[in-house]
């Protein structure tokens, strides 16, 4: 996730629909809690 802030904004817009998708199954999943202790977003836009 870090990592994305060096991508080209165009890329940003590419990428978000499948970031929002995994970050969603993520939180979803029974890897909430590591999620939550990692400070991973629900989606990108906050």
């Amino acid at each position: 996730m870090r990592q994305t802030t060096r991508l080209h904004e165009d890329f940003h817009l590419e990428l978000a629909e499948t970031a929002n998708a995994v970050l969603a199954a993520l939180w979803q999943s029974g890897a909430a809690p590591l999620a939550r202790e990692l400070g991973l977003p629900r989606t990108l836009g906050g």
